[in-house]
């Protein structure tokens, strides 16, 4: 993906990033072609390897020198699940941008 033609090196980026395949790959794009970017990370705790998950993109990102920001949330098990987790993980990068002001959330 030639990333030139929708970010530009002068930018500031917010990568949410799960330590998903998706989300590594554009994290390895952005980091070897010398993006400015840092991460943030929700940890939902609703599966057992989500602490893992979260500690290993943590030793990740610091091997290469990439800030992550990293939110703990509770879910309430009694609503919409994935409904309630968009809304926390939509929350936390606005308030993430409100802070750093990032050009974009990829």
């Amino acid at each position: 993906m030639n990333l030139a033609k929708i970010l530009t090196k002068n930018g500031k980026y917010l990568l949410a990033c799960s330590f998903g395949p998706d989300s590594m790959s554009l994290f390895h794009m952005l980091f070897s072609q010398g993006y400015k970017f840092d991460v943030a990370h929700v940890n939902y705790g609703l599966r057992n390897e989500a602490k893992e998950e979260t500690e290993n993109l943590k030793k990740y990102c610091d091997d290469h020198n990439i800030k992550i920001h990293i939110l703990m949330a509770k879910v309430d098990g009694n609503k919409n699940i994935e409904d309630e987790c968009r809304k926390i993980r939509y929350s936390y990068f606005s308030s993430l941008n409100q802070i750093n002001h990032y050009d974009a959330v990829l």
